[in-house]
């Protein structure tokens, strides 16, 4: 009898162990297929995020701003001509003023290619063309500022922060808008695109 108990014992040991080695040769394979299942799911959502805020084929929204001596410029003038970098920034914008060296690095390389439209949101309070020219100057920048007078640049893109930064293609479709402060690299690889495309 204990003999037979004895064995009893040994083979549901035996089959315990072998259910439990088992369950996690399966829990293993099915965390691994999880995994590889959440990895290819973010790579699809990035692919799909970077597809439809990079490749928009659709016009930028045009609007009229004002050059130093009041003259009117479109956005559309450009169209056809050249890629269009457009900047939204304002003298009193900390992160505006720390990513405006990247312009004028920009502006002295690929200004003869690419347009560069620096929009100053002027809205006659907070900033002024008097306070913009003066944070230029004493900046030491060498680039011309365009001032929008009547917010017809910031109603048209809806502006509620800035920097703000878009990449406009020669024929005048909208390759990217960037919300806040931009790097060097990010600035300079897509104006490449810009180039590359037009």
């Amino acid at each position: 009898m204990k003999k037979k108990n004895s064995i009893i014992l040994i083979v549901i040991i035996v089959l315990f162990a072998t259910l439990l080695v088992g369950g996690n040769i399966l829990y293993q394979k099915l965390s691994k297929q999880v995994e590889e299942q959440d990895q290819q799911k973010l790579q699809e959502e990035q692919e799909e995020q970077e597809t439809s805020t990079t490749t928009e084929e659709e016009l930028a929204m045009d609007f009229t701003v004002y050059g130093k001596d009041g003259e009117e410029i479109k956005l559309s003038h450009f169209q056809g001509k050249k890629p269009v970098v457009v900047n939204f920034w304002a003298s009193w914008c900390d992160p505006c003023k720390e990513e405006m060296p990247y312009f004028q690095e920009a502006i002295e390389q690929y200004g003869d290619e690419v347009e560069f439209l620096m929009v100053n949101l002027t809205d006659g309070m907070r900033e002024t063309v008097e306070k913009a020219d003066k944070f230029i100057k004493e900046s030491g920048y060498d680039m011309d500022i365009v001032y929008d007078l009547d917010l017809d640049a910031t109603y048209t893109y809806y502006i509620s922060s800035i920097p703000r930064t878009l990449f406009i293609n020669r024929d005048g479709t909208l390759y990217y808008d960037y919300m806040g402060r931009i790097t060097k690299e990010f600035l300079n690889s897509s104006i490449e695109k810009i180039l590359e495309q037009s």
